[in-house]
């Protein structure tokens, strides 16, 4: 089964991450990973968790940007 994947950098913008995550239909065949770099709201990002229960959320330790988290959410694949 072919997958979309779409990886998502966050920062600091909660109430703009999850009317994203809003818009991207509920389907089996796509995948939402978000990358939060290192954001200073990381409990209320755990509660867009109980949400958004089918999204992968993975926390960076450092901030270095978005296109650093791009491309840890990249490293999660098996290419």
């Amino acid at each position: 089964m072919n997958k979309l994947s779409i990886i998502v950098p966050h920062y600091n913008s909660l109430i703009k991450l999850e009317r994203l995550l809003k818009s991207i239909p509920d389907n089996e065949k796509i995948e939402t990973i978000v990358i939060d770099d290192n954001s200073d709201i990381e409990e209320s990002a755990l509660n867009l968790t109980m949400k958004f229960p089918n999204v992968i959320f993975v926390l960076n330790d450092y901030g270095k940007g978005p296109g650093s988290a791009r491309n840890k959410g990249l490293d999660l694949f098996n290419w």
